[in-house]
């Protein structure tokens, strides 16, 4: 939120302190960069401007991950496929748009799907009962198996003693 946005630097710095302390990373920091990387999950890849279809591919079709913030396989893939489904589209394939969104949706929806229901318990976390534990945060990255679980309870909020 931008209400929140003089909160990060100090949060980056922390956790810098943390992993140098930790020695798992360097004490030089050579430079800052950020933006905003949509994590709500895929949107609509297809919307109308009147009569015109529009493709959405990338960030724009919310195929970023919203737990690690990946997105420039996501972004190559959809982009080929929305060129190849407009190029289809001026031949006359007239299904050709909904064939573009049901391709996304086959390649990225559950992963996305998941990656966002992560994202929500992890922040459910933070919220009730601070930081993650080493538990929680294996469940919320995609690299643990317990990430890929479909056990409801994978990640439950501690409770606040």
């Amino acid at each position: 939120m931008p209400a929140h946005k003089h909160e990060l630097k100090p949060l980056l710095d922390g956790l810098h302190a943390e992993l140098v302390a930790a020695g798992r990373v360097g004490g030089i920091v050579h430079r800052h960069t950020g933006g905003l990387i949509p994590v709500g999950g895929m949107v609509g890849p297809v919307g109308r401007l009147g009569e015109v279809p529009v493709l959405l591919c990338g960030d724009a079709a919310g195929l970023t991950n919203p737990i690690t913030g990946a997105g420039i396989n996501a972004a190559v893939i959809s982009g080929r496929a929305a060129g190849e489904a407009v190029a289809a589209i001026l031949a006359g394939h007239a299904d050709a748009a909904e064939e573009y969104a049901e391709e996304m949706e086959d390649l990225f929806g559950a992963s996305l799907a998941l990656a966002v229901k992560r994202r929500r318990q992890l922040l459910d976390i933070y919220a009730h009962a601070g930081r993650p534990d080493d538990r929680e945060l294996r469940n919320a990255w995609i690299a643990y198996p317990d990430y890929w679980s479909r056990d409801e309870k994978t990640l439950e909020v501690r409770e606040i003693a």
